[in-house]
C-alpha cells in the first residue's frame, strides 16, 4: 500500500464519529460497526468488514445500481429497486437483532 492510503485508513480510524445512542442508552444502534466495517473494506479486509456490518456490502451494491440506474427507465426498474431496498432492510435488521441477542 502506498504512504497515502495507509495514512488515508489511519485518519478514517481516528476520526470516526462517536454513536449517540450508544452514548445515552449504553447499546448498539442499527448503525453501530459501518465505520468501522467501511474502514475495513476501504483496508481490503473484506470479511471483518462483514464482521463489523453485514449489510455495507450489498448496501454500496444497491447504491450503486441507482447510480447507474438514475436516469434510465426500463421495465422492471421499480420492483429491482424495491427488492433491492428490501434485501439490505433485512439484513440490516436481521444483523441488528442478531447484535442485540448475541
Amino acid at each position: 500500500m502506498t504512504a497515502f492510503y495507509t495514512n488515508m485508513i489511519s485518519w478514517l480510524e481516528q476520526h470516526q464519529l462517536p454513536c449517540l445512542l450508544k452514548d445515552i442508552l449504553h447499546a448498539d444502534c442499527p448503525g453501530c460497526g459501518f465505520q468501522r466495517s467501511f474502514i475495513a473494506l476501504v483496508g481490503g479486509n473484506i470479511s471483518e468488514s462483514f464482521y463489523y456490518y453485514p449489510a455495507l456490502l450489498p448496501m454500496l451494491v444497491f447504491f450503486i445500481y441507482l447510480l447507474f440506474t438514475r436516469n434510465k427507465n426500463f421495465k422492471h426498474s421499480l420492483a429491482v429497486t424495491k427488492t433491492g431496498l428490501f434485501v439490505v432492510f433485512v439484513i440490516m435488521a436481521g444483523s441488528y437483532l442478531y447484535k442485540l441477542t448475541a
